[in-house]
């Protein structure tokens, strides 16, 4: 998204950074949220799966997650010294990207304090971008529809309707598990927020995939 949103100016520097720095904050921020689900679930006992895990394995695979969070973001130190000059350097032309890092960090650090929230949050922010960029680039493109299916895809105004549809049809699930199912039943285990995170991982996932 930051390459497509056009404040990128270099992409040949970009091409030998940004591959760096996105090692370095995917380990630093997976490394941060263990750490408060190791201390939240394990220590303080309000996870029954962690708590069963011995205490030894459980901090020696976060001690190996921080070490190498620790080497990914010293390698990234040093790619922007050769790249740009300097650290300070590599932050003003990177700085729309850190913010958000920021932001999602803040998040997580806040969030990962009552449990899985800080998680969900930073999954529906990146959706909410997510959505509005690829709103932004259809309306760019400004492909012509061949059908339904074609105009929910590749025109804004369909792919807006898609995505609130589906988006009200799962609320209309929720309703119906918490008023109507009374959250009995393997639809509304499916729905539940224990649930959510796997679905967020199919999602992307799949996102991967892409037709012929």
């Amino acid at each position: 998204l930051f390459r497509q949103s056009g404040e990128l100016a270099n992409d040949a520097e970009a091409d030998r950074f940004l591959p760096s720095l996105c090692w370095g904050m995917s380990l630093l921020l997976i490394a941060t949220l263990a750490g408060f689900h190791l201390l939240r679930g394990h220590f303080l006992g309000r996870s029954a799966m962690l708590v069963e895990l011995p205490t030894t394995w459980l901090v020696a695979g976060w001690t190996a997650l921080v070490a190498g969070a620790v080497v990914a973001v010293g390698r990234t130190i040093r790619c922007a010294q050769r790249v740009y000059g300097s650290v300070a350097e590599a932050v003003i032309v990177y700085r729309p990207l850190l913010a958000v890092y920021a932001g999602i960090s803040i998040i997580l650090l806040i969030g990962s304090m009552f449990g899985s929230i800080g998680a969900n949050l930073v999954i529906l922010v990146h959706g909410s971008t997510w959505l509005v960029c690829t709103y932004r680039r259809l309306g760019e493109r400004e492909a012509i529809a061949t059908g339904p299916w074609s105009w929910l895809r590749t025109s804004p105004t369909g792919f807006l309707t898609l995505h609130l549809g589906v988006t009200a049809l799962a609320l209309c699930l929720f309703a119906l598990r918490t008023h109507v199912w009374q959250r009995t039943g393997l639809l509304c285990d499916l729905m539940s927020r224990t649930w959510f995170p796997y679905w967020s991982i199919m999602h992307i996932a799949m996102s991967f995939w892409r037709s012929k």
